[in-house]
This record gives C-alpha cells, structure tokens and sequence, in this order.
C-alpha cells in the first residue's frame, strides 16, 4: 500500500473575511488546527508543513509541539501570495504524495487513515475529499462531479457533489496550473484533470472549511459530535 508521509497544513489566512484567525478559534478548550494536527497525528505522515503568518506563528507551533508526537515540522510564516500558488512555492519541500488541508476544517483523528487506505486500494493518482452540494456554497466557478465505479470522479454538470480537502496530490498540479496561468483554484485545477487523471473520491463526514459565522456552526455541531 502506497503511504503519505508529507501533509502541508494551510493555516497563514488572516481572517479578514471572519474577522479572525479562523485556524486558531477556539471551542471547547481546544483551537480547530488541534482537530487537523490531531488526525495527522494518526497517520503515516513523518513530515508536516505548517504554512502560518508571522502574527500567528508562535501559537501554530505551540499546538503543533502540542498534538504531533513524532513527526518533523516545518513552520513557515511568509504565506504565498494566494492559496493556488502554495504547491509552486513549497515544492522543494514536497516529494511523492502529500495531504493538503486546512488548518480550520476539524475531522476525525481517523479520517486521513481511512482516505489513504481507501485512496492507495484505489491504485488512482490523487484523491480529493467530496462533499453533497446542499452541504457547501456553491461559489462562481465551482465544478460539480459525480461518482463512478470505485469512486473514480467525473466532472458533471449535477446536483451531485463538490470536491475540497483534504486532498491527496503530488507536484505535478504545478503543470496543469502553469498551463492555466494561475488563473484557477486547486480544486478547479483538479477538476480540469479528471479526463486525463483517475482522481479517488473520499466522501466527506465534516464540514467544509468555515468562512463565515454560518459556517461556523455548522464545524461546532460537527466537533460537539466528535468523541475524543
């Protein structure tokens, strides 16, 4: 079974739309990166990559000693100029496959265990975490896609479902973004590929990431179910 053993953790926003450090909110006594260290925790990953900002660095690398036990990390505290660019500015950093996550969606200490096992069965390129439309917005530009036999994805116009990390990915997203100019997000680059990739669909049991205080509660009700 093929293992990951990088995860790239995006927790550098800065809230501006929130009006906080989403990564770094706290409930019930924990912050919601602990969930995301938590669940990397319990993997195969040996190296995590903490992409955080200079105003929060101090506390990601206080959770970061806190909740991993045994895996090297990297805390980096100058944030790419925007969240598609992260793969190209970090791949001296990345080899083979790695999870990207961020750092203010809260799962499962099992859930990346469970996506991996799933995704290497698979025998596909990469993996992404999908999700039912009704559970998400649907932003401009947003792709939707449908499940095939063994998970494989197709994009299709639908009412089936979107994709969002986690994602399992390697670097060669970088050619498939230079050839689009930057101009798209990851997960619409991802998408682009699905004709020429075999992309593993996980369905997702959380929330998407939160952006605004609707979504909020959506995370809080999923972390009040957890059981830790």
């Amino acid at each position: 079974m093929k293992s990951i053993e990088i995860a790239l953790v995006m927790c550098g926003g800065l809230g501006a739309r929130f009006g906080d450090d989403k990564s770094l909110f706290p409930y019930n006594n924990r912050t919601m990166i602990s969930y995301v260290l938590d669940s990397i925790n319990s993997s195969s990953v040996k190296k995590v990559i903490l992409q955080a900002n200079k105003s929060n660095k101090e506390k990601i690398e206080r959770e970061a000693k806190y909740y991993l036990t045994n895996q090297e990390i990297h805390l980096l505290d100058e944030p790419p100029t925007a969240y598609r660019n992260v793969v190209r500015d970090l791949q001296d950093l990345l080899n083979g496959n790695f999870f990207l996550l961020g750092g203010n969606q809260p799962i499962r200490k099992e859930y990346l265990i469970e996506f991996e096992k799933n995704w290497s069965s698979s025998g596909f390129d990469w993996g992404v975490s999908i999700y039912p439309l009704y559970s998400a917005e649907l932003m401009d530009g947003t792709k939707t896609v449908s499940i095939l036999k063994n998970n494989l994805l197709k994009v299709e116009n639908s009412t089936g479902f979107i994709i969002h990390p986690p994602f399992i990915l390697d670097t060669s997203l970088i050619k498939v973004q230079e050839a689009e100019n930057y101009k798209q997000k990851i997960d619409q680059s991802v998408c682009n590929t699905m004709s020429e990739k075999k992309v593993y669909g996980h369905v997702a049991d959380m929330p998407p990431e939160f952006d605004d205080i609707n979504m909020l509660q959506n995370t809080l009700r999923f972390i009040d179910r957890l059981i830790y």
